[in-house]
């Protein structure tokens, strides 16, 4: 529940302008009204500040900042035939000739396990990249990047093409078909990123 928090608070700030100068009083100010007792207030606010501050000092965070025209939690909703999709970008940032989706995440990641991390998110980015090219049209290029606030230097910065983007709606279309049937096909891959892993019968971790 606290790395929950902890994201929460997170992407409110990113979601805002940020003096540098005047960040903790915003990181308290934030986690005040979580209306938490003090000690668990006082263990989010440093998660808070060890994730935040180095990466609001990062190279990655004045990149992103240098855009003249971009937007925060920008949310796009479409509907292709009778499916209704929706995502809510953490930082789209828009020029004349292409797209760049940035987003955050504040989980436990390092050096070891991110290679792991990057392939479970990036059909999430994949979906948001489809929501943009039908939003502000598919002849700029369109880029992805993932910022890990716990590695703030680190780059994962990557074009994808139209065509992959697709494949991925097919994909998410046939889930939902599955779903809409009653008919769940177990992804053993993620368990040990799922949240449900402990209660979830198929998972390969209460199988050992």
């Amino acid at each position: 529940m606290n790395a929950l928090r902890v994201g929460v608070v997170c992407h409110e700030i990113l979601a805002e302008k940020v003096n540098i100068n005047c960040v903790e009083e915003i990181i308290r100010r934030k986690v005040s009204k979580l209306l938490l007792s003090y000690t668990d207030s006082e263990r989010i606010i440093d998660k808070v500040k060890l994730l935040l501050i180095p990466f609001l000092k990062s190279a990655q965070y004045s990149e992103i900042n240098d855009y003249a025209k971009f937007y925060n939690e920008f949310e796009i909703n479409k509907i292709v035939e009778n499916y209704y999709f929706t995502g809510i970008i953490d930082r789209l940032i828009v020029k004349d000739d292409k797209i760049i989706i940035a987003d955050y995440k504040t989980n436990n990641v390092n050096l070891q396990n991110i290679d792991s991390k990057i392939e479970y998110y990036t059909p999430q980015l994949k979906f948001y990249a489809y929501l943009a090219g039908s939003y502000f049209g598919w002849e700029k290029d369109i880029y992805i990047k993932l910022l890990f606030l716990a590695i703030p230097d680190y780059l994962h910065y990557i074009k994808v093409e139209r065509k992959e983007i697709e494949g991925l709606v097919e994909e998410l279309k046939q889930i939902i078909n599955n779903i809409r049937g009653n008919h769940y096909i177990s992804n053993t891959k993620n368990c040990v990123l799922c949240m449900y892993n402990n209660i979830c019968k198929e998972s390969i971790l209460n199988k050992r």
